[in-house]
């Protein structure tokens, strides 16, 4: 094998909660992390020039060692001792500061690719190993699916959603840097709640009343700062949405809906005016 293919899938956060900071600086969080059908594709082949190149078309995104594509095939690298000549090639599809985690899941396909390209036989913990070394939400990438999180993201369990729902997603001309929503979060703001919910999982229809403890703690800052993110967030709901989120800490917002008609009818509410796409839930990889 010369050449391998591979598609990085978006992520959307059902609920995300800030519950801590740790004494490195990190903070810690609950969220359920869900992969979406929209994706990057990645191309891997060998090379006979030692060394990784690297391309990419569609949205700009950094490229030379800066590039997360690049930083993890130097991971992997590190322990294939062939030494072999990569060529990285980056079809990028999912917008930057979107909140949906490209960058994350690029890296991951490509630490999932090489795998495969070089006969690594390596296992989802050590990939997952070498994933955390280059960000905390990458391992997930690593299996895809819906996971819950905890840690700073990099701790994993099996999560668990009605896997028909139907995903409308908004994206508008807007892009917010992860590391401004975590330096201006207002911890006053952040509410904690009596009740034990089982964030891990979904709620279902006979459970509606749950599905307000699966709130996103970055919304109040996001939309004060950018109102239009929370008007984006309200004409979905309004739609008919079963449940409509800011992902991440955004500016993506999305909605999950009971059918594509209703998502179909959400999608044309909101106009032309932005990025919107009507997507599927993706269950977790198996190679």
């Amino acid at each position: 094998m010369q050449i391998v293919s591979m598609k990085a899938y978006a992520k959307v956060n059902i609920g995300l909660r800030i519950d801590g900071r740790r004494n490195d600086g990190y903070h810690t969080l609950k969220t359920l992390f869900q992969t979406i059908s929209i994706h990057d594709n990645l191309i891997l082949e060998l090379q006979d020039e030692q060394g990784i190149g690297f391309s990419t078309t569609g949205l700009k995104v950094p490229t030379g060692e800066d590039n997360i594509c690049v930083k993890a095939a130097r991971k992997v690298s590190e322990i294939e001792n062939r030494k072999s000549g990569i060529n990285i090639r980056l079809e990028k599809y999912i917008s930057v500061g979107s909140g949906l985690g490209g960058g994350s899941s690029d890296a991951a396909a490509v630490i999932r690719g090489l795998n495969k390209l070089l006969k690594l036989d390596l296992d989802n913990s050590e990939m997952e190993a070498v994933a955390l070394e280059l960000g905390a939400d990458i391992p997930f990438f690593i299996r895809g699916g819906c996971q819950y999180a905890e840690g700073i993201g990099d701790l994993l369990s099996p999560g668990e959603i009605e896997d028909n729902f139907i995903v409308l997603l908004v994206i508008p001309d807007i892009s917010i840097a992860t590391s401004w929503a975590y330096k201006n979060l207002d911890y006053l703001s952040l509410t904690s709640d009596t009740e034990d919910v089982n964030l891990a999982r979904f709620p279902r229809n006979g459970e509606t009343n749950k599905r307000r403890y699966f709130r996103n703690d970055f919304e109040n800052l996001v939309f004060s700062e950018y109102p239009e993110i929370g008007e984006i967030k309200r004409q979905i709901s309004e739609s008919g949405a079963v449940y409509a989120s800011l992902s991440g800490s955004g500016s993506g917002v999305f909605g999950l809906y009971d059918s594509m008609d209703e998502a179909e009818n959400g999608k044309e509410k909101l106009g032309k005016d932005y990025d919107s796409y009507i997507l599927k839930l993706i269950p977790g990889f198996k190679d």
